[in-house]
């Protein structure tokens, strides 16, 4: 079996508590735990990541609630099972970056729309929501209830990125 490499110096200081965490809930990591590190799962509630480097950062499960991801490189990240409510994800590289799919702009409002993969189906995050499928299109069917042809290109858009990420 070869050995798994350290975790890079541009990661957070955070991120060697959540590998820890995240193989005591028996995931895979890319990267090894440091001896003797605590599991701790990632909050980064409010966090400033502004322009931060996350490349290959496994932020599964991790709650980014609030989170300023605006300009960050999250390019082959895993966010599966991530919570994005109210994050801020603005120009965010999510180039191959599992669990996560965006599609926009999209709405009245220009927005882009992601979906993040959990183990019971696609959350989304749309501008400051964030909800399953079917609650995210109830809302929408009830903002453009005034605009059907906008609506149902809205509700498609949704679906099809929720598609992306569900297996």
């Amino acid at each position: 079996m070869t050995a798994l490499p350290p975790i890079p110096a541009h990661l957070p200081a955070w991120q060697a508590g959540h590998l820890a965490w995240l193989a005591a809930q028996g995931h895979p990591t890319f990267y090894a735990v440091p001896d003797g590190t605590e599991p701790k799962r990632a909050d980064l509630t409010g966090a400033y990541l502004y322009g931060a480097d996350l490349t290959g950062a496994n932020l599964s499960g991790a709650d980014l609630t609030g989170a300023n991801l605006r300009g960050a490189v999250l390019y082959g990240a895993n966010l599966y099972g991530a919570v994005l409510s109210g994050a801020d994800l603005s120009g965010a590289v999510l180039c191959h970056a599992r669990g996560i799919a965006s599609i926009g702009p999209i709405g009245r409002h220009g927005r882009s729309v992601y979906a993040v993969a959990h183990d019971d189906g696609a959350r989304i995050q749309a501008g400051c929501w964030w909800g399953g499928v079917d609650d995210t299109i109830a809302r929408i069917e009830a903002d453009y209830s005034d605009d059907p042809a906008a609506r149902d290109r809205y509700v498609a858009a949704v679906r099809a990125v929720a598609a992306l990420v569900s297996p």
